[in-house]
């Protein structure tokens, strides 16, 4: 079964959300928790996470539309 343009074009804009959001909800985390202190997080301890979670968002959102016989 092939995918349609647009629903590659979906899926990446849902990563991309999903990704971002994850980034800046770690990264604020991150910074409430460390507070005055002068210690730093490594980028890929937020990066690394939110991609996988967005990652999988974009793969469970292609299996529905696959299983609900979704296409262009």
């Amino acid at each position: 079964m092939t995918q349609s343009s647009k629903d590659r074009w979906n899926e990446l804009a849902l990563f991309l959300v999903v990704t971002g959001a994850g980034v800046f909800a770690l990264s604020s985390l991150a910074a409430f928790l460390i507070g005055d202190q002068d210690l730093s997080v490594h980028g890929l301890l937020v990066v690394l996470p939110s991609v996988l979670i967005g990652l999988g968002t974009a793969r469970a959102h292609r299996r529905r539309r696959a299983a609900s016989g979704g296409g262009g």
